[in-house]
């Protein structure tokens, strides 16, 4: 990809910098839109790559909430319900841990609410979807100001 030779070019000293947030977030938008059936594949191998470089020391591309936005839009077209739930759950984990600044906020919790809504086969979709808002509103009475059910949830 377009990234994978910018932070190349980077390494061996054509480029200055290497690609940043915006840089990843603009390609994560333009495959969230393709409606390809790789997307979702693509869409976590940039999410890794961006944790990769973030490991690796470069602080300005951190996952922030418009990454996962994109995210969870591209497992919603392609109706990858439980992609989007465990994704949701490894935001959670990954800032308990410390290693994400933001976590996840009322817009990812709808985004996988709105799937639970949209399931056609009806795999607990309901009681899953009861217990995520049930999370919700354990998360915002522990503390979590940004999550918080409203009038979509």
């Amino acid at each position: 990809t377009v990234l994978k030779e910018m932070t190349e070019r980077f390494i061996s000293g054509e480029l200055k910098s290497p690609p940043n947030l915006f840089h990843y977030n603009t390609v994560l938008d333009i495959v969230a839109k393709s409606n390809t059936a790789d997307a979702p594949a693509r869409a976590e191998s940039l999410l890794n790559l961006m944790f990769e470089m973030k490991e690796a020391g470069h602080t300005n591309i951190e996952p922030e909430s418009y990454t996962f936005k994109c995210i969870f839009e591209c497992f919603s077209r392609a109706k990858m319900l439980d992609a989007a739930e465990n994704l949701l759950h490894q935001m959670m984990d990954r800032h308990i841990a410390g290693h994400l600044k933001q976590p996840p906020n009322t817009l990812h919790y709808n985004m996988v609410l709105n799937m639970f809504a949209k399931c056609t086969r009806n795999e607990g979709a309901t009681q899953r979807a009861e217990k995520l808002v049930e999370s919700m509103l354990a998360l915002h009475a522990s503390g979590h100001a940004n999550v918080k059910p409203d009038v979509i949830s």
